[in-house]
């Protein structure tokens, strides 16, 4: 009807312009005929084509805000930066100089993290809680060192057990040599971290009252002890445990599904373990503007900062606020990155079963002291050495005191002895080389121990080892 309306009314117009309608009326067919075909021929490229996109507004492409109040802006590629970039932190990660005037051998690499302060507190606790049943029940520090050696023994040998260590069949000849099994049970009942006197006033404050001093030093070892370098990892690890504790944790998707989550920071090239803190669940105190997650890389990265390092973390922990933080402490931070940390420590873990949640943190803490002893013994003395090797003479020199200073008293008591026992007093034979349980009533007259007929070498009577 329109299209009607508009036809009449321009012939009128050309009726008084005196022009003719006739040519007029075919130019206008001829027009109409080449619009629509114009028309149609259009039609039939949009439907070959696809539909275009559609465009967003001019005012919301630029600049958009998100539900917590933060303007994002989309600017171009080449202009000029709107703040300075951040000098990276160039050297790599090495011991600080007090840990390399000290570290010559892998014993005092791990006492660089594990002091002689921690085990002497170590040893106390143990020994009051072990009075309280046994007015004479004592453990010495070499003792105690043994202790841990065979600890660190058990990570390495993968038996059932623990009685299997000691076992004629399946056992290991030289932790039975270092400590028998009912004297490593007995420490192992009575380990103890903290003053149990004072401890219910303290886990009123702190949940991890049970180990908090002990765990607080070893991480502050951690930090005195290297110097990392400039990328530094940030993540959680699930200490795999199901013992009773306030603050145990379920992770679904780790394959440990229960455990005591730790938030650890490390270095990305040498996997040292810089920095550790427990995660004690939610905070009771009343919630800030901070997100916890942003709070726990600063707590992580407080002593790296101002030194143009760069933080990789995951989604869990990465945010806007935590970027401009870290950016106020001339620190950068970017996306995911696995550091392996925890595989590293879960390959040669000490960690066994236990129904007391403060010995699984013990273990994890000497699994990761472990670890960072490895990476400070070869940085110190340059010397390449495979981990399980590491271990394996770690747990030898740590032993190495308590080993020899029992074989001393040994042979103090043997001498003590008279070489002629009483008349008619027999033993069983001490020497073994030749025999199974024989009997006798001489000793050896250079080691002082009970020798058969079978192991007698030379006379003056003396042992096959002694002649």
């Amino acid at each position: 009807m329109a299209k009607r309306t508009s036809h009449y009314n321009r012939t009128e117009a050309m009726v008084l312009a005196d022009v003719d309608p006739v040519a007029s009326e075919a130019e206008d067919v001829e027009d109409i005929e080449l619009h629509l075909s114009s028309e149609s021929e259009q039609s039939s490229d949009d439907e070959d084509s696809p539909p275009p996109r559609k465009r967003a507004a001019q005012g919301t492409a630029l600049t958009e805000t998100a539900r917590d109040g933060t303007a994002w802006r989309e600017e171009q590629l080449g202009v000029r930066l709107h703040f300075s970039p951040i000098a990276a932190y160039a050297a790599d990660g090495e011991p600080t100089p007090t840990a390399r005037s000290r570290i010559t051998s892998r014993l005092q690499s791990f006492l660089c993290l594990v002091n002689l302060a921690m085990l002497q507190s170590i040893r106390e606790a143990t020994v009051a809680h072990g009075k309280a049943a046994n007015a004479d029940w004592f453990v010495a520090l070499p003792e105690l060192m043994a202790f841990i050696a065979i600890v660190i023994l058990r990570g390495l040998i993968k038996l059932p057990a623990l009685p299997d260590y000691w076992s004629a069949t399946l056992g290991h000849q030289r932790i039975k040599d270092i400590m028998p099994r009912e004297r490593f049970q007995a420490i192992m009942r009575h380990l103890r971290f903290d003053d149990k006197s004072t401890r219910v006033e303290r886990v009123k404050k702190d949940k991890f009252a049970a180990i908090s001093e002990l765990w607080g030093s070893f991480a502050r070892n951690c930090i005195a002890s290297y110097t990392p370098g400039r990328h530094i990892t940030v993540d959680e690890q699930l200490l795999p445990t199901k013992t009773r504790c306030s603050f145990l944790q379920y992770v679904a998707t780790k394959p440990d599904k229960f455990g005591i989550k730790f938030w650890v920071a490390s270095d990305l090239q040498s996997k040292y373990v810089c920095n550790v803190i427990p995660y004690l669940g939610k905070d009771p105190s009343p919630p800030t503007e901070e997100r916890q997650t942003d709070n726990v890389v600063m707590m992580l990265m407080e002593p790296f900062l101002d030194k143009g390092r760069n933080v990789t973390t995951d989604s869990f922990f990465t945010s806007l606020k935590l970027a401009q933080r870290l950016h106020s402490r001339n620190t950068t931070i970017r996306g995911t990155a696995k550091c392996g940390v925890d595989q590293m420590v879960h390959d040669y873990s000490v960690r066994k079963g236990t129904q007391r949640w403060p010995v699984s943190v013990f273990y994890n803490l000497i699994d990761m002291a472990a670890l960072n002893a490895h990476v400070l013994y070869q940085a110190c003395t340059g010397e390449k050495e495979r981990r399980a090797d590491f271990l394996d003479h770690l747990a030898t020199e740590l032993a190495h005191s308590y080993v020899t200073g029992k074989k001393a008293m040994k042979e103090q008591e043997l001498q003590n002895q008279p070489t002629t026992p009483s008349p008619g007093k027999r033993a069983l034979c001490q020497v073994k080389h030749c025999c199974t349980a024989n009997r006798t009533t001489k000793r050896c007259a250079g080691c002082y121990r009970y020798t058969c007929g079978q192991c007698i070498k030379q006379k003056p009577w003396m042992c096959h080892f002694c002649g």
